[in-house]
């Protein structure tokens, strides 16, 4: 048998102008008001989450931008491979 999974409630005031716009839009899509709400809800929790992990994505840690500013500051000297990629670009590229 299979035992019923316990609802939580979230409550919330708003004006009566904004429930009848809601109270519409749930009215339009074929669901109860609080179905409405709470996949609105969710939809928009799952977009913010995703905004939210691309920008911590993109987001450098400090230790990374020291990294960075060190081999601006202080650049490694160019290795045969680079030299040799560099001569072949040039003899490509250049007239």
């Amino acid at each position: 048998m299979a035992l019923a999974k316990k609802q939580d409630s979230i409550g919330l005031r708003i004006n009566s102008e904004h429930k009848e716009i809601i109270r519409m839009a749930a009215e339009f899509t074929g669901q109860d008001l609080t179905s409405y709400l709470v996949s609105t809800a969710l939809e928009k929790a799952k977009k913010d989450i995703m905004e939210h992990k691309e920008m911590q994505a993109l987001l450098m840690s400090s230790r990374d931008l020291e990294k960075i500013e060190r081999a601006i500051d202080k650049p490694k000297a160019a290795n045969d491979k680079l030299k040799k990629a560099f001569k072949k670009h040039a003899e490509k590229f250049e007239e």
